[in-house]
């Protein structure tokens, strides 16, 4: 009766948004702890149900902690503890919280990204080194330090990028508004040099925008996602015969991510396949690793393979080998997919073509939290 309960209380909370679901899934859970039937796992889901809203974020921590005692590996639980201490304003605790995860299991990458972005946004200017000297002090590989420092890098780089985001949205307007003008004389006159100029901007717009597309492909939501579901409205946007063929998992696979910013990477994966190979097959296939931690969805094509040199730049924002490329379609997937705890790898096939798959986190019972970003006007160093 108890799992039976546990099983609608996990069913109302992945649909916690509409009406009357939370709460129910709440009470359920209250219902299962007070008889003793709930463990770590009522725990956990129950703190899930609390750490998004101000309200519920100290029954989140105690519910988390108390789940943590039974379950002391659960990476996932400890790293969502440590966001919602943060929440609280006890950032030195969530420190130490994200500090376990990383030396305990380097393979849960979101606790190095979340600690990264906590040092630099939330924690006096030093702490990084400390925090990567603790970390060296306790990891045997002597590989998690790095780690963390080339987070802290990637978290740097996108404090930049928000700190123009503001701004750069105001100078796309001034483009299209220029490149309206231009357009609109061009038409008048007929004057050729008008309508190289209207030509420009139109291509400085497309550039600029798809730059703070980049800027901001980090501000996502958290959210189970099927890849089968991604792959088939990837493929079918695409007319024939340029359609990308599936090969489907024969079960969901079902990720952590946003659903709209994964089509749009996948979209991005597919397009570059087919432009590397305008008349060759273009595949998408999912599925799930062996591991039981991470899901693929791999895009294969049959072009020509991607050269050494250019492999190397291969998601660099503004590189292109095309005449009429942006060079950022990939640079957005590969920032949506480690903000989402994921990475891109790209291989050359053995016979022929190349292959770029998306890893993203499982899908869990308990969502992975993110650490709170500072607003740009909120930075301070």
């Amino acid at each position: 009766m108890g799992e039976a309960r546990f099983e609608e209380a996990l069913r109302l909370a992945t649909r916690r948004e509409l009406p009357g679901n939370r709460q129910r899934a709440v009470e359920l859970l209250e219902g299962l702890l007070a008889e003793g039937k709930g463990g770590a796992r009522s725990r956990f889901l129950l703190a899930s149900l609390h750490d998004d809203h101000p309200e519920g974020m100290a029954r989140a921590i105690a519910l988390y902690r108390a789940g943590l005692e039974e379950e002391p590996g659960n990476s996932a639980a400890r790293n969502n503890l440590a966001i919602a201490l943060m929440a609280a304003d006890r950032a030195r605790e969530a420190a130490d919280e994200l500090v376990e995860v990383v030396v305990s299991d380097p393979a849960y990458g979101l606790a190095c990204q979340n600690l990264a972005q906590l040092a630099l946004e939330h924690l006096p200017e030093d702490a990084l080194a400390e925090l990567a000297a603790r970390i060296a002090a306790r990891d045997a590989s002597g590989q998690a330090p790095g780690r963390l420092m080339r987070a802290a890098a990637e978290a740097g780089r996108q404090q930049a990028l928000d700190s123009l985001y503001g701004s750069g949205h105001a100078l796309k307007n001034l483009l299209g508004l220029a490149g309206s003008k231009a357009r609109a004389l061009a038409r008048r006159t007929d004057d050729e040099q008008a309508g190289e100029l209207a030509e420009s901007l139109a291509r400085l717009y497309g550039d600029w925008a798809a730059f703070l597309k980049l800027a901001r492909a980090s501000a996502l939501r958290r959210e189970t996602c099927d890849l089968n579901e991604v792959a088939l409205e990837v493929a079918q946007s695409f007319a024939e015969p340029d359609r990308p063929a599936l090969v489907p998992a024969a079960s969901p696979v079902l990720a952590t991510g946003d659903r709209t910013a994964l089509r749009e990477a996948v979209l991005n994966l597919a397009r570059n396949a087919r432009e590397a190979c305008p008349r060759g097959r273009v595949a998408i296939a999912t599925e799930s690793e062996p591991s039981g931690r991470w899901v693929c969805l791999r895009v294969s094509d049959e072009g020509p393979g991607i050269q050494a040199a250019t492999l190397r730049r291969l998601f660099e924002p503004g590189f292109t080998t095309k005449a009429q490329g942006s060079g950022f379609g990939l640079a957005i997937a590969e920032r949506i997919a480690k903000a989402g705890g994921g990475r891109i790898e790209v291989r050359n096939l053995p016979d022929r073509g190349a292959q770029l798959a998306l890893y993203l986190p499982v899908a869990s019972e308990v969502p992975a939290r993110l650490a709170p970003r500072l607003r740009s006007e909120e930075f301070t160093r």
